[in-house]
């Protein structure tokens, strides 16, 4: 689902156009497409962040640390100094853990809002009451899908287009205005295009916001289905499901108080389309807290068989991860793995790293790594497991 690249070279000409109309209906209308815009999923906004490497300085004085969407990574070669050992200057085994499903869940599970920020670049295609519509578009050459955007503005007492505006988003809280918005990235197999604009339409991603005081912040849920998008795009080489629910707020202006996101995701056999041949998919739960003050935590939770490579042991473990930091970006990550092959017994891991994100303590209970450091070191005393 990529734009053909003729699309962004013409359309800033008619925003040009668009926007040079000064009389008032115009205005309203901008006024009208901005409220929908604030509604939409924000790829930044919905970035996961953790304490950047490389504020060393700042860290010791004890200032609050930067957030970055990679960790700070510089290449490659980024995870390289993960070798986890007090001794060798290495990052913590369990930062890094985190720090590479972060960049993963940004570039390959929410790198499909990177397209919705580019389609809202521009404006609708068609307008309605309460309703608007970005597109159809042409995909690539090498795509086999049209695509397009459409949102509905839902209020309480009013007849709507679409079913999706029955109930708000579960768990978020409507303005005195009692209004929420419903949303789409729609596919559509370009074999399809003899029918009507209207039809033929398949939904890939759907959800439902709350924004925050006309911000790109705000509160809903989205599901992405790779199923949907494989039964109009046959090359389409992922699959499963996606089910995600956040809220955010926006930082201060003077960021005296940062921004608040919490992320929760549900994997549901899901395989990305750029998969190495013979991953299984994953069933997956995943949640991200970033709290004013820029401290946080990340849990994910699954099961996978750990003993891969060992065809007498391929029943699946289960697999927990929790790790927390302070506003500093000292932490501590604990793990805990049962069930499986290891039926009763549970097996743990409890890591310490510093504002610098050195390992100063460690101890597992499976003999991966030896004990080392001294636990008062630790910035978080307990255990989550």
């Amino acid at each position: 689902m990529r734009i053909k690249p003729f699309f962004f070279t013409v359309m800033p000409l008619t925003i040009l156009l668009f926007q040079g109309c000064g009389d008032p209906f115009s205005n309203d209308l901008l006024r009208e497409d901005a409220r929908f815009l604030s509604a939409a999923p924000d790829a930044q906004v919905l970035q996961v962040k953790l304490p950047e490497q490389g504020t060393i300085a700042m860290n010791k004085t004890r200032q609050p640390l930067v957030l970055s969407d990679d960790g700070g990574r510089t290449g490659d070669d980024q995870f390289n100094d993960c070798a986890g050992s007090a001794s060798n200057g290495g990052r913590a085994l369990w930062y890094c853990f985190t720090d590479n499903f972060t960049h993963d869940v940004n570039q390959g599970v929410l790198g499909f809002l990177d397209l919705v920020d580019k389609v809202l670049e521009y404006p609708p295609s068609a307008r309605a009451n309460n309703r608007r519509i970005w597109g159809p578009w042409p995909g690539e050459e090498k795509d086999a899908t049209d695509f397009r955007f459409e949102m509905e503005r839902c209020e309480p007492g009013t007849e709507q287009a679409e079913d999706w505006c029955k109930e708000p988003p579960n768990g978020c809280k409507l303005g005195n205005d009692r209004v929420f918005y419903a949303y789409a990235l729609e596919v559509r197999s370009k074999q399809k295009r003899n029918l009507s604009s209207d039809q033929g339409w398949v939904k890939a991603m759907q959800g439902l916001s709350v924004p925050f005081e006309g911000t790109r912040y705000g509160c809903g849920n989205l599901d992405f289905d790779v199923d949907r998008v494989a039964s109009e795009d046959p090359t389409e080489k992922g699959k499963g499901s996606l089910l995600v629910q956040y809220d955010t707020r926006p930082p201060q202006a003077d960021q005296s108080i940062g921004e608040y996101v919490k992320i929760d995701i549900v994997f549901n056999q899901f395989l990305p389309g750029d998969a190495d041949e013979g991953t299984e998919p994953v069933d997956a739960q995943y949640n991200y807290l970033l709290e004013n003050d820029r401290s946080g935590q990340f849990a994910y939770e699954t099961r996978a068989d750990l003993d891969e490579n060992n065809p007498l042991r391929s029943a699946k473990e289960k697999l927990e991860i929790v790790t927390r930091w302070n506003t500093f970006g000292a932490g501590r990550g604990d793990v805990r793995i049962s069930k499986g092959d290891l039926k009763d017994m549970v097996a743990y891991s409890h890591e310490c790293w510093n504002q610098d994100f050195g390992r100063v303590y460690y101890e597992d209970t499976f003999g991966f790594q030896p004990k080392e450091g001294d636990e008062a070191l630790c910035e978080f005393e307990s255990w989550t497991f």
